[in-house]
Parts: C-alpha cells; sequence; structure tokens
C-alpha cells in the first residue's frame, strides 16, 4: 500500500469489543512512496505521498475528535455542512476506528497508478463489494484538482470486531499554500451513516445500525431491526456450532431502508440486488495485523421482511456463515474456492437440523430437471445471474450437492473440505495447484473420494427427486 493511516476511537467512543482498541490502524509510509506520478518542472504542482498521507491522517483525527477541524482539510466550503452532519452521524453509530489506505494515485490526464504493495482487493467471495473508476471526473462547477486518490477505507463500529474495507476515492486540490482535500463524483462505497440518520440496535453477538428513510421506495424496518438484532445470537451460535469458533465474535447488520440504499452500500447496480435477500459484504484485503478484513451484512429491505419468520433467521444465519468463513479465508487464486461451496455450505450450516422439507427447498431445481434440463455443477456466474429462477436453480444446486456428500459422510468432513480449500498453502490449507486439482485433492483428503464421485452421487439424488432426505 502506498500510505496507511488511520485514527482510532478515543475517550467516548471507547470500548469496542474484540479487545481491540489500539489508537492507530497504521503507520503514515516512509520517504520515496510518490503516491501520484512525477511531472516535468515547471508544472503545476502535485501532491507527494507523505502529503495526502497527512491528509487523511487529519480526516481520520477530525471523524473521531470533532468536526470542526474539516476546515483545516477540506476544500470546499459548500461541502462542509454535509460532512459534518455524516461525522455526527457516525459518532452516533458508534465509529471506533477510521482509517485510509491510498492504493493509486494519478494527476489530470492520467491513469490511476497502483501501489506496487497493493493488497489486490478484488471483489468479495462472499459479497458483492465496490467499484471505483479511475476517470471519475470532479464534481460540475468544483475546481480543478492537482491529483485523485483510490482509498481503501477501514472502518469499525462498535460492537463489530474486525475492520470491514470499502473502497473510496477523493481529490487533492491547492489552496493558499496548501493541500486540501476535495471531493470528486463518484466517492467510492458509502457508509452507513453517509445515508441517513442511524439508530443503533445492540445485539448479543454483535449490533444492528437502521438507517432512516423516506420516499415511496423507503420500508418500515422498525420492527425488522428489533427481530434482527434479537436472533443475533442463536444464530452466532449455530455458526458456532457448524464451523467453530475461530471467528469474530461480534458483527454488524445494516438494514437500510431502500434497496437501492442496499446495492449502495454493496456498490452495485441496484440490479445485482433485486434477488437477494440479504448480502455480506466487504472488500478482500488484508488488515495490518495480518488478518483478512472483516465483513459486513446488509439486509435488502424489499425482499427480506417477505421472508417467513424462520426464513429470516436462517437468512441471518447463511450470512453469518459467509463471516465465519471469510475470517478464514487466505486464499488468492482464481476459482480456487468455488461459488457452489461457498453459498452451498452457507445453505446447508443455516439450514442443518431445523428439519425442514428437503424437497420443498430444492424444488427449483428438481422442476427444471423434471423439465428436462440437466444435472450440472453451478459455475461462479450463476450466482450472479439477473434471471430470479436461474439464481434459485444456483442456490438450490450448492445446497443439494453439499447436502449429499454431508448426509453420506459427516458435516466435519465438509467442514474440513471448505477450510482446506479456503486456506492459503502457507496458512494451513490444501497445496497450491489448478483448481480442479485442488478440489480432488480436498475431496480425497475429506470423503475419501474423487470430486467426480461426490458430483455422480449428487445428481443420483437430485434425479431420484431427493428420495429419503
Amino acid at each position: 500500500m502506498l500510505g496507511a493511516v488511520g485514527a482510532g476511537a478515543v475517550a467516548a467512543l471507547a470500548g469496542c469489543t474484540g479487545g481491540r482498541d489500539d489508537a492507530a490502524q497504521g503507520p503514515a509510509t516512509g520517504p520515496g512512496e510518490a503516491a501520484v506520478p512525477s511531472v516535468t518542472p515547471g508544472s503545476v504542482p502535485v501532491p507527494t505521498a507523505e502529503e495526502v498521507v497527512g491528509l487523511l491522517q487529519r480526516r481520520g483525527l477530525a471523524l473521531v475528535a470533532g468536526a470542526d477541524a474539516l476546515a483545516e482539510v477540506v476544500a470546499a466550503p459548500s461541502e462542509l455542512d454535509a460532512l459534518r452532519t455524516s461525522d455526527a452521524r457516525a459518532v452516533a453509530a458508534g465509529v471506533a476506528a477510521w482509517a485510509a489506505d491510498v492504493t493509486a494515485a494519478a494527476t489530470p490526464g492520467t491513469t490511476a497508478a497502483p501501489s506496487p504493495s497493493d493488497p489486490s482487493p478484488g471483489s468479495s467471495s462472499v459479497g458483492p463489494s465496490s467499484s471505483v473508476s479511475p476517470s471519475a471526473a470532479e464534481p460540475e462547477g468544483a475546481v480543478e484538482l492537482a491529483a485523485t486518490a483510490d482509498l481503501l477505507l477501514r472502518v469499525r463500529v462498535r460492537g463489530e470486531e474486525r475492520d470491514v474495507v470499502t473502497r473510496a476515492r477523493t481529490g487533492v486540490v491547492r489552496r493558499e499554500g496548501r493541500w486540501l482535500l476535495a471531493p470528486v463524483a463518484d466517492p467510492g462505497t458509502p457508509q452507513p451513516w453517509d445515508l441517513g440518520d442511524v439508530e443503533v440496535l445492540p445485539g448479543e453477538r454483535g449490533v444492528v445500525l437502521r438507517i432512516a428513510g423516506s420516499g415511496p421506495d423507503a420500508v418500515d424496518t422498525a420492527a425488522l431491526a428489533a427481530e434482527l438484532a434479537g436472533d443475533l445470537g442463536d444464530a452466532a451460535q449455530r455458526v458456532d456450532a457448524a464451523w467453530g469458533t475461530d471467528w469474530p465474535r461480534a458483527t454488524a447488520v445494516v438494514v437500510p431502508a431502500t434497496a437501492a440504499d442496499a446495492a449502495r452500500l454493496a456498490g452495485v447496480a441496484p440490479a445485482q440486488v433485486a434477488g437477494l435477500d440479504a448480502l455480506a459484504v466487504g472488500v478482500e484485503a488484508e488488515l495490518p495485523d495480518g488478518r483478512p478484513a472483516g465483513v459486513r451484512i446488509v439486509v435488502q429491505p424489499a425482499r427480506f421482511p417477505g421472508l417467513t419468520r424462520l426464513g429470516r433467521h436462517i437468512t441471518l444465519t447463511h450470512e453469518l456463515v459467509h463471516v465465519a468463513t471469510r475470517a478464514a479465508t487466505t486464499v488468492t487464486a482464481p476459482g480456487a474456492l468455488p461459488r457452489w461451496l461457498v453459498e452451498g455450505y452457507a445453505d446447508y450450516a443455516a439450514r442443518a437440523g431445523r428439519g425442514l422439507d428437503a424437497r420443498a427447498l430444492a424444488r427449483p431445481l428438481l422442476d427444471a430437471v423434471a423439465a428436462g434440463a440437466p444435472v450440472l455443477v453451478p459455475d461462479d456466474d450463476a450466482f450472479a445471474a439477473a434471471d430470479p429462477t436461474a439464481l434459485q436453480v444456483a442456490y438450490a444446486a450448492g445446497w443439494t450437492l453439499v447436502t449429499s456428500v454431508a448426509r453420506r459422510t459427516a458435516a466435519e468432513a465438509v467442514t474440513g473440505l471448505y477450510r482446506g480449500l479456503a486456506a492459503a498453502p502457507d496458512r494451513g490449507g490444501l497445496p497450491a495447484a489448478e483448481p480442479a486439482q485442488r478440489l480432488d485433492e480436498g475431496c480425497y483428503r475429506a470423503f475419501g473420494e474423487a470430486f467426480e464421485d461426490v458430483r455422480r452421487r449428487w445428481e443420483a439424488d437430485v434425479r431420484g427427486g431427493l428420495d429419503g432426505w
């Protein structure tokens, strides 16, 4: 990373869970790390890496210590009121730490240059993450920017054990001999308090952040948020039983008022959340202590309230499984952890022991096969299908595939397969190999057979209508 700066909670904001009340998330970078491309002598001045890092550090201190310092780091007076409002909401929401890593920067007319040590933050394996365009322009009417910087924000609230990483972007301008931050057209993924007032509802194993909303699409989520806060403890215990206890002991669940806001919090287009009940979001990145970044759950308010009471509890548990498995996911090779296992295991762990009707749960898949569709292991793209029926078939296939092998072996064996594939070789995972070969090795170790044997038995189960399940 080009620069890492942060501000932890002070005085009234202390006391976050997990024993992590450190005052800084990482040191500023040393000399020689250029945050922006070099320029020809005599051209417009551009900020150095240290100057950008210093601005961000003061921004973090302003966030946790009071909005009055904003005027010292923000260029546009018109932005100060909006930032002060957002900062006041952040304080009310219990922001405990805020840190920014500069991953790339550019001067006008250039493309953002990534850091040589960029943590390669891609889309989350457990849910969508944000995307920032290197060519994002400044807002209409704003002054010309001297530089723009792409950031990874690491933010944690009280009631949330691990920092959650999102993408952001800021501009830098020159004003009266000093550098100041300036807004850009695409600032990246918002925090909950950027979207409205936040109500905090503590739970046994986390916290629920309810965002107020208004307008024709806004959903009244007061009762739903209270229900989620009450369900967090039991849902987390179910995940402990399936996965183990080596995962964050507290998670934040965000309840926006509209589906559009859910999409914004995930950093994706609204169409990508239209068929989802909830999402586990957060950019894949390594925190300064070497652990994977955390995950935050976002409820899709246009769909989640329509589930049955049990369905909502299962969905919450499913997303918490993602939080747990993400905490152990250090593999970086593309395709090494197939989505059918990611989603199928989360459904399996969330549904186990509840006495549910397997055929009803798998109905989209069974109907498709009865209509002549082949029984295929869904590829990763199937879990991003725009067609709701195709998406349901993919999820049903993942769940039945995991459940099929778990019924013949043991739940612990399936968990062992997941852990082996999720962990990098130097973190105790399976040896590096092509994804198909690594999956085969994992199946041999967990089940004593190749994946093709697992697949054939699953196909027979599906074609048999899940008889006996």
